[in-house]
């Protein structure tokens, strides 16, 4: 996975913010692609399945957005959650090499 990757997936997770703030209904299909999206990534990038560190900081994010997926949640643990997420992507674009 390299920064651009990276970059795009801190605007997904980023998205749910809005959506949420606005009651939009289509919340939870949207945290569902996603997770599938997360899964994915995790499943096609070697970075993620050979490094320790990436593995525990992305398997964090996933989990965080299946419960944000499960269940309900305030906007308040909304801007949480999704700025923690956001934080563990921009540690992981960090620690990667320049591609």
């Amino acid at each position: 996975m390299n920064k651009l990757q990276i970059e795009h997936l801190i605007s997904k997770i980023y998205k749910i913010l809005p959506l949420k703030e606005s009651d939009n209904a289509s919340l939870y299909e949207y945290l569902d692609s996603l997770v599938i999206q997360l899964e994915g990534a995790r499943k096609t990038c070697t970075d993620f399945t050979t490094n320790n560190l990436y593995s525990r900081k992305y398997i964090e994010i996933i989990n965080t957005v299946n419960y944000l997926k499960d269940n309900t949640f305030t906007t308040k643990q909304c801007k949480r959650e999704v700025f923690k997420c956001i934080s563990l992507l921009n540690s992981i674009m960090n620690e990667l090499k320049d591609d």
